[in-house]
């Protein structure tokens, strides 16, 4: 339900995860009713008032939203200082963390490269850049992050590296591919 809509149901869907595992979400998920997207409220009074961002009904969400500016304005500091060039955000969800900063950096960076291996999520994160005015600055794959990485890194190495992993935490091979992706000295 979204308050800000008197309370009306913005959509349903059911989703069911027949498997143990630290995912939540199964592979199908139905659309009952409405949208099968939701615009969370965002916090007023910080600099990225404004920002709208959508996330898919399997998609996660920080929950406590109060959160997101001052992890925003951290994030945001803490890439600052890795100067100008590629950030990579990874398990970017729907690209809230590499989007969210460089709202509140005010410069955005030469190229966000979100990682996710939810496509609905990363269809999400797409869609947000392009909301955000990143769209020629941003592009979000599909995949999982320690099979995409170093790829990437390749192609371009980063200035800076958003790292917001799952329940579970990484697997071993994504810090051992950030390892071997050859930062560009100075990066954070």
């Amino acid at each position: 339900l979204d308050r800000r809509l008197g309370g009306r149901l913005v959509g349903l869907s059911i989703n069911v995860n027949p498997h143990a595992s630290s995912y939540v979400f199964g592979d199908v998920t139905r659309r009952i009713r409405g949208s099968a997207r939701f615009a969370p409220p965002l916090p007023r009074r910080w600099p990225g008032e404004g920002l709208r961002l959508e996330v898919p009904a399997t998609g996660f969400f920080q929950v406590n939203v109060s959160q997101i500016p001052p992890l925003a304005e951290r994030i945001g500091a803490h890439l600052d200082e890795a100067g100008d060039g590629p950030w990579f955000d990874l398990y970017c969800g729907v690209g809230t963390w590499g989007i969210v900063a460089s709202h509140v950096r005010g410069t955005p960076p030469s190229e966000l490269v979100g990682i996710e291996e939810n496509p609905r999520a990363v269809d999400c994160a797409a869609s947000n850049a392009r909301t955000a005015g990143l769209a020629r600055r941003a592009r979000s794959l599909a995949g999982r992050t320690e099979d995409l990485v170093v790829a990437e890194a390749d192609k371009t190495p980063p200035v800076g590296v958003v790292l917001n992993p799952g329940r579970p935490g990484c697997p071993p091979g994504v810090p051992a591919a950030l390892r071997r992706t050859r930062p560009r000295p100075g990066a954070h």
